[in-house]
């Protein structure tokens, strides 16, 4: 499992470091996707009115990114109370995140409470072997 975990990172951080070393290539990935065919793709800054209309708008993660620490934070203590040592926090923050992550706002609305629960529960046991 370890050289699992090692293998993946190290194939994400050398695909990564390709991208990052060529910013040209970076700005032609940008252009090829949100540029029309055969033309440049332009970058403008925001006016103040654009500002003041957008103000905020990213609040709506809180509540998402909130649920999900706090599941995380959760199964960590849950676990800790469980076994007595920190043995297996890694896996019980996980399970924990997933968990709360489905029960935040986004996703009631999304798949409704039962689904919702359905796929935490779910998620949260993928964790754990079986």
């Amino acid at each position: 499992m370890k050289q699992l975990l090692i293998t993946s990172i190290m194939a994400t951080t050398l695909a990564s470091g390709s991208v990052l070393a060529n910013p040209a290539a970076q700005q032609g990935d940008l252009d090829q996707i949100f540029a029309a065919p055969g033309k440049a793709g332009k970058v403008a800054t925001l006016s103040h009115q654009e500002m003041v209309e957008t103000e905020g708008e990213v609040l709506w993660f809180v509540p998402i990114a909130a649920w999900t620490i706090g599941g995380g934070a959760l199964g960590v203590a849950t676990n800790r109370w469980a076994t007595g040592s920190w043995a297996g926090s890694g896996r019980a923050f996980g399970a924990g995140a997933t968990a709360g992550f489905y029960n935040s706002n986004l996703p009631i609305r999304a798949l409704g409470a039962t689904g919702s629960y359905t796929m935490g529960a779910f998620g949260a046991a993928s964790w754990y072997r079986f």
